[in-house]
Parts: structure tokens; C-alpha cells; sequence
């Protein structure tokens, strides 16, 4: 019984460090959901860039990352309206979009066609 609450105290203190050690502002939190991204830790990506999106919550290029973390985890609405998100603040993601590896998940989706690759109507 002992070993058991060691343990389980020893996880408790490691989760309050590393709760502490997280960056405060949202640029630091996108830097970090970025490199969880491209560690494969799309959880941890999806929890820090919405994290930094409480802070900023009108920067596209945060919403991109936290599609790209959702489509990776499978997530394909959300994955979508973040997207979406992203390009109505800055349209010019869609280039990005279109060869983004990250949102592979998504390429069969008619919404993102139709979210990135829009047709021009004359």
C-alpha cells in the first residue's frame, strides 16, 4: 500500500512540474504545440494550441496548427472547423493547406476541397 501512494505521489509531483514549466503566452504554447506536432504527440499539440487560442484567440496560424493536431489524431469535423477558422482569418494558408502532410486525413473530405481548393464563380 505504501509503494503504491509513493508511486502515485511521484506521478502527482511530476504532472505539477511539468504543468509549471508550460509557457505562459500564446506564442511560446504555439512554438511548443508545434514541436509536440512534429514529435507525434498530437495530444499534447491539440492541448497546447488550444491553450495558446484562449490567449489568442484570433491567430490563424494557431488555429492551423491545432487542424493539423486534430486531423493527425483523426478528428475530422474539428479538424475542419479549425481549418476553417484559420483561413477566414488568413486566406493565404490555403497554398499551405494544399501540401500540408499533416491534414492527409482530410484530402477526401468534399469540405476541404471545397475549403481549399475554392472555384472562382465569374
Amino acid at each position: 500500500m505504501t509503494a503504491r501512494a509513493r508511486t502515485y505521489m511521484s506521478v502527482i509531483e511530476s504532472r505539477l512540474r511539468t504543468e509549471a514549466a508550460l509557457p505562459r503566452d500564446a506564442d511560446a504554447l504555439y512554438d511548443r504545440g508545434v514541436v509536440e506536432l512534429n514529435r507525434g504527440e498530437y495530444v499534447a499539440a491539440q492541448e497546447l494550441f488550444e491553450r495558446a487560442l484562449k490567449r489568442e484567440p484570433e491567430a490563424a496560424h494557431i488555429y492551423y496548427g491545432l487542424a493539423a493536431s486534430r486531423a493527425r489524431l483523426g478528428s475530422v469535423a474539428a479538424a475542419l472547423e479549425s481549418l476553417t477558422q484559420a483561413l477566414n482569418l488568413q486566406p493565404k494558408l490555403r497554398l499551405r493547406a494544399q501540401h500540408d502532410g499533416d491534414l492527409a486525413t482530410l484530402r477526401n473530405e468534399p469540405d476541404f476541397e471545397q475549403l481549399v481548393f475554392p472555384t472562382t464563380r465569374s
